[in-house]
């Protein structure tokens, strides 16, 4: 668990860690240069649990970013296995006792990929106006079976709308990060998760479960949202810090002697359209001008209403998303089969 300025959450997220049904954990905390009281919290636990719960930091406790210090606590881990938990998202209590059981039982498998909620109605989020419904997400991909690597790239990359594993739904051996290294360089706070998953999935063999494990929380405090308001970070659209990800993808996936046309295709695609190309600043104005009138008027309507109209419009989205990964999957796998 990194962290930095998080005493808002960091009491709820240990505390699931605390927890789980399984007591053969350890908790790796890293603190990225904190001045609030987050870190007063976190050495609480410690004087309780010394044991199982350790704190790290950088040396003169400054800010190096989210990619180094998911490094250093994965240097300093202990376990057989490694998981991550932000500290403003929280782990169900089975979490770490269905991905290990797994783990334990299929020596061949690398990885475990569960489903995360959405939580946009967390107790006391203050928002203010219609919030939308918490939403079950998960890998575009077939559950329950060994998913030899690169099906689940292509599958993600090469399919627009699937969704990239969240780093609170990965569990792996402490062997692959051993055997590939952490996030890569240049990656901090855009992209840095994404760049670990992606080494994995190209390394490992995998599989995805249905159990909703870990709930994912969405506010306005959080990194994603708060790079979504500077620009940074442009979902589904153009931006900087996506080039430079998936540029990186491209050169490793060369690298470790791995080639898919469509994955390629598509990101040279992708790496093609300029930035300016993001959907036009007139264009993204008017978008978000009719979202918000959409949620004026979603809060007019029943609660139940309004949430069931937002569901069903979410499984709609999610059929077509199925639909277009399960064909890019078939087409991965076909070409596997055949060498």
């Amino acid at each position: 668990m990194i962290f930095l300025n998080a005493e808002r959450f960091i009491d709820e997220a240990i505390r699931s860690v605390l927890a789980q049904t399984v007591n053969d954990w350890e908790l790796v905390l890293v603190d990225d240069g904190s001045i609030d009281s987050g870190r007063e919290i976190v050495l609480s636990y410690v004087d309780r649990e010394p044991e199982r719960i350790r704190l790290y930091e950088h040396p003169g406790l400054v800010n190096r970013g989210t990619g180094p210090s998911r490094n250093l606590g994965m240097r300093m881990a202990r376990g057989r296995y490694l998981a991550f938990l932000d500290a403003d998202d929280v782990y169900e209590p089975r979490r770490l006792e269905r991905c290990m059981t797994l783990l334990d039982d299929d020596p061949a498998l690398g990885m475990v990929i569960s489903r995360d909620l959405y939580w946009r109605r967390w107790p006391g989020n203050g928002a203010s106006g219609f919030v939308l419904p918490d939403e079950v997400v998960g890998p575009a991909a077939p559950v329950g079976q060994r998913i030899a690597p690169p099906r689940l790239i292509a599958a993600t990359l090469a399919t627009r709308g699937a969704p990239m594993p969240a780093p609170c739904s990965i569990t792996f051996r402490r062997s692959s990060f051993e055997q590939l290294g952490g996030v890569p360089d240049g990656f901090d706070s855009q992209y840095e998760d994404q760049a670990l998953i992606v080494k994995l999935l190209l390394a490992c063999t995998a599989t995805v479960i249905s159990d909703c494990l870990a709930r994912y929380r969405q506010h306005p405090e959080s990194l994603t949202h708060r790079a979504r308001e500077t620009g940074e970070y442009r979902p589904g659209k153009p931006h900087e810090a996506r080039r430079v990800f998936l540029a990186w993808v491209l050169n490793h996936m060369r690298e470790v002697g791995i080639d898919d046309p469509r994955v390629r295709r598509t990101i040279d695609a992708e790496l093609a359209a300029p930035v300016s190309d993001a959907g036009g600043d007139a264009r993204t104005a008017l978008r978000q001008a009719l979202r918000g009138t959409l949620f004026q008027a979603a809060a007019l309507l029943p609660t139940g209403l309004a949430d069931a109209m937002v569901m069903r419009w979410w499984a709609w989205r999610r059929a077509r998303v199925a639909s277009r990964a399960a064909r890019v999957d078939a087409s991965s796998l076909a070409r596997g089969q055949a060498k």
